[in-house]
């Protein structure tokens, strides 16, 4: 399948649910891209036409997300990192490169350290690192409230369409200014007849995993991880707030407790950069390729 700016996109039944994904090569050395918290497959769309110039790229809708399937449970780690593999399994993904977004990075950390033997390398691109409990003064009842999506009742899709329009991407490629990014971010959202917007996600699955996020430790599965991983950081100019030290903290600690690292940071650089600076991200994700980074360590 020659690769493609327009993938294919098909759903394949993995345990008692069907996962939707986009496809843009099969073959090449694999890369697995793993979307963020409310997200979907399409934040890869600028990143993975670039990476499909030269590996197979696939990228999933997890469970709840985009167009797979969405059931009332399962929204834990575990259970969504067996997804992960059962999709695998199903595509015949041989010891990829795992690359995963905020949440997705989560996945991909729980995969590595679970199943040590069936990938060859991680990308966290500004995920991966997550530790919420860390937060001075937080909860779980105070994370379920600040980490809860918006209320989208009565709202319209041209209204959100028209806040996108306005919004401030901050320093961003060609790529990026090129692209549609609203539609990218719309595609988290369903459109109704009416005009109206709800999320593909719904709220309570939402919430239960903000609820995993509430116990998911990174920091005490780093030392677990085997195989070779690239931190990707994103960093706003000289932004000191709580949030951005315990990031840095953990992102000092994933230096010091994974057997084989590398750390970059993305100067001004939002929390969305696979949609911001794809050709950034890519071009790390290459040249660490290139340099024999991802060596196959088992």
């Amino acid at each position: 399948m020659k690769h493609n700016k327009y993938p294919l996109e098909k759903k394949v039944s993995v345990g008692n649910i069907e996962l939707s994904y986009r496809q843009w090569k099969t073959n090449g050395r694999p890369i697995l891209l793993l979307h963020g918290l409310a997200s979907n497959a399409r934040i890869w769309d600028l990143i993975a036409p670039i990476l499909a110039e030269h590996y197979s790229v696939i990228a999933v809708d997890q469970r709840g997300h985009g167009k797979s399937d969405k059931p009332n449970g399962g929204y834990d780690f575990s259970t969504v990192t067996e997804d992960v593999l059962a999709f695998m399994d199903a595509m015949n993904i041989c010891n990829p490169i795992v690359v995963g977004h905020s949440w997705g990075g989560s996945v991909a950390l729980c995969l590595a350290t679970k199943y040590p033997k069936r990938i060859s390398g991680l990308c966290f691109v500004d995920g991966g690192l997550i530790e919420i409990s860390r937060i001075p003064g937080n909860s779980l009842q105070k994370a379920l409230v600040s980490m809860a999506p918006p209320l989208w009742e009565g709202v319209t899709a041209a209204a959100v369409t028209e806040r996108l329009k306005n919004r401030d991407w901050g320093e961003q490629d060609e790529t990026s200014k090129t692209a549609n990014l609203q539609e990218i971010v719309m595609a988290n959202l369903l459109q109704h007849n009416d005009g109206t917007i709800s999320a593909r996600l719904s709220r309570k699955n939402h919430l239960e995993v903000v609820e995993a996020f509430w116990y998911h430790k990174p920091s005490e599965l780093f030392e677990l991880i085997k195989c070779p991983t690239l931190i990707l950081s994103a960093r706003m100019g000289s932004d000191r707030t709580g949030r951005q030290v315990i990031k840095e903290e953990l992102v000092h600690e994933a230096i010091h407790k994974i057997p084989l690292n590398k750390s970059i940071w993305l100067e001004n650089s939002i929390h969305d950069v696979p949609i911001q600076r794809p050709e950034l991200v890519a071009s790390i994700l290459i040249n660490n390729i290139n340099e024999k980074f991802f060596e196959d360590w088992n």
